[in-house]
């Protein structure tokens, strides 16, 4: 008995060092808040405005910005969400 659970335990510490050494290669997101202004945004004024516009069906900008961001009719641009598995996922494939 004492064999096959140093067998396996072995095998586990050899899997558990190359999973080790693998994460080490790769960065690693731990958290965030909130959403990154979208590209070519136009600095902190026009990140500004857009909030205002995006979600305001009244403003003369509201469809131009929908638009530009590939937003569907019911969906929300939601500057508190944060999605850590989307930005560990952008960070694995650097």
């Amino acid at each position: 008995m004492s064999y096959i659970t140093s067998m396996i335990m072995a095998m586990t510490g050899n899997i558990a060092s190359g999973l080790r050494r693998y994460l080490k290669k790769i960065p690693w997101w731990l958290g965030g808040k909130g959403k990154t202004p979208p590209e070519d945004i136009g600095g902190p004024h026009g990140f500004i405005a857009f909030k205002k516009a995006v979600n305001d069906p009244g403003h003369e900008e509201y469809h131009e910005y929908r638009k530009w961001l590939h937003l569907k009719e019911d969906e929300v641009w939601n500057r508190h969400e944060f999605n850590l598995p989307q930005v560990q996922h952008r960070l694995i494939k650097i």
